[in-house]
């Protein structure tokens, strides 16, 4: 996620993808070289910058990440309809109604 949320069009580096991650570089490497191995990641000099090292997506794991996204998403809206059935009625009215409805309670 951290890769193909990476605004821009240039890859992230390593130390970006860390920073997003909150690890330290060397984590971020440990990750990559995973990521790499199972043919999720490419890693690719940057183009100015020979010190650089960026890392894009392969194909596959554009795939794995959409796939993910979607999974996930469906989970969320789980989630929340799960939640949504704990919130009182007046919290799932429209943010007028609720505004409304809030201050005619605090009122009472």
């Amino acid at each position: 996620m951290a890769i193909k949320g990476h605004p821009g069009r240039t890859p992230p580096s390593v130390r970006e993808i860390a920073d997003y991650l909150l690890l330290q570089s060397h984590s971020a490497v440990g990750l990559v070289d995973r990521a790499e191995a199972a043919g999720v990641v490419r890693r690719r000099p940057d183009a100015t910058d020979a010190r650089i090292v960026r890392v894009e997506l392969t194909e596959r794991g554009d795939r794995l990440v959409t796939q993910l996204t979607e999974a996930h998403l469906v989970e969320m809206f789980k989630l929340a309809e799960a939640l949504g059935s704990l919130l009182p009625e007046w919290w799932t009215a429209s943010p007028p109604a609720r505004r409304q409805q809030a201050a005619g309670g605090a009122r009472a």
